[in-house]
């Protein structure tokens, strides 16, 4: 008698480079070979998610990538009904091939896989659609060409199918964008691994010094850190003014951005004409994020939008560094101002001025917001948000 077939799981993402989604969709991942799932994962084959594939890859459990082209960078505000199609009937032959047992999708933003939404309900996969990024703006146009064809279409495909939002202010905004109940939609904050921080004094001690021996900051250094792609989302622009003004009163301070994007080259020329070339650096994407949240003294994000808490925040919080950050979408939900956190609102310079002045001038108080900070990130973890997802995947196949 033959065995019985493992359950197989398909993950889809549109992602051309990587970065919280795509570590997020690796999570969940690494989850599923755990509980038994052979994995199978499908995006754009580009350089900038090659790492990503052999993450993938290296978790074993009997799957493997598959190049699929439903490419997040089709940027117009709604797409048009060919790519919608073109990446449905892409989507449809993958999975007449695979067969899959239940598929994972991954949305960077919102806007993105309507197409692989529709074939999954087409064939009446069961399917668990992740929201990690949701436009706080309509897009010019609406959200679908047709919408209300598309809207109908899309609520045919739910009938096997379960929506997760990272927030609840995200809950909502898909609601609307969806025009349909919050009830279905289930939340799902994202989480982190809280050995991150589990070490003890001295090796937080050894990687501060290092960080800073890199970057040659001397002790009087005051390192403000953001860790965030280099896109326009992430508000970088925003704080490249702030710096020119704050730099003539805090002289010591020293501004990392750890993160890569399409925005880099056009910030380092805005870095230029404030003249502050000098303290910003830009250090690319890196893999010892940990080690920099040791190093530092602030974590600035200044966001436009987030689908939810943002997993660098969390990290931070759990490494016990003080944050001043945008009240954008569901940051609010996590950071509440002058308790755990200093909140400025969005897109305002002169606030984001005088939240990093107070920050900067009263430490003591900020490393007692930070103490705050650490102890609410137990709420904020990778087991809870795996544990919780899986468990709506099951009860999608049942």
């Amino acid at each position: 008698m033959s065995s019985k077939r493992r359950r197989r799981l398909l993950i889809i993402l549109p992602s051309e480079m990587r970065g919280g989604a795509e570590q997020y969709a690796l999570q969940i991942a690494q989850a599923a070979a755990g509980a038994d799932w052979e994995l199978h994962a499908a995006f754009p084959r580009r350089e900038a998610t090659a790492s990503l594939v052999a993450d993938l890859e290296a978790l074993g459990s009997g799957g493997c990538y598959h190049p699929l082209e439903i490419p997040e960078s089709d940027k117009p505000g709604a797409q048009s009904r060919r790519q919608i199609m073109v990446r449905l009937l892409r989507t449809l032959w993958l999975l007449l091939r695979l067969r899959p047992t239940a598929c994972f999708l991954v949305l960077p933003t919102v806007q993105f896989m309507t197409g692989s939404i529709l074939a999954c309900g087409f064939l009446r996969v069961p399917t668990v659609v992740c929201f990690q990024y949701i436009h706080e703006f309509p897009f010019p146009g609406g959200l679908f060409p047709f919408s209300s064809r598309f809207l109908g279409m899309l609520a045919k495909a739910r009938r096997t199918q379960r929506y997760i939002a990272i927030s609840e202010y995200g809950r909502q905004r898909l609601a609307r964008n969806f025009q349909m109940n919050p009830g279905p939609i289930q939340v799902v904050y994202n989480g982190v691994d809280h050995n991150l921080a589990d070490v003890g004094e001295d090796v937080r001690l050894t990687c501060r010094n290092r960080i800073r021996a890199e970057l040659e900051l001397e002790d009087h250094h005051v390192m403000l850190l953001t860790v965030a792609a280099l896109r326009r989302q992430k508000g970088h622009d925003i704080l490249l003014p702030v710096i020119g003004n704050l730099v003539k009163t805090f002289p010591d301070t020293r501004w990392i951005w750890a993160g890569e994007g399409p925005e880099r080259g056009r910030l380092e020329a805005s870095c230029e004409q404030h003249g502050i070339r000098g303290f910003v650096r830009f250090l690319g994407e890196r893999k010892d994020v940990r080690d920099l949240l040791f190093a530092a003294d602030l974590f600035v994000f200044p966001t436009r939008s987030e689908g939810g808490q943002s997993y660098a925040l969390v990290e931070a919080m759990l490494c016990n560094v003080p944050v001043v950050i945008s009240d954008a979408t569901g940051i609010p939900e996590v950071i509440k101002n002058s308790e755990n956190g200093l909140l400025f609102p969005r897109e305002n310079e002169e606030e984001l001025h005088v939240a990093l002045t107070e920050a900067l001038e009263q430490p003591g108080r900020m490393k007692a917001m930070s103490c705050k900070a650490r102890a609410d990130a137990g709420y904020y973890s990778l087991e809870n948000m795996c544990s919780q997802t899986l468990g709506i995947l099951d009860d999608v196949c049942h």
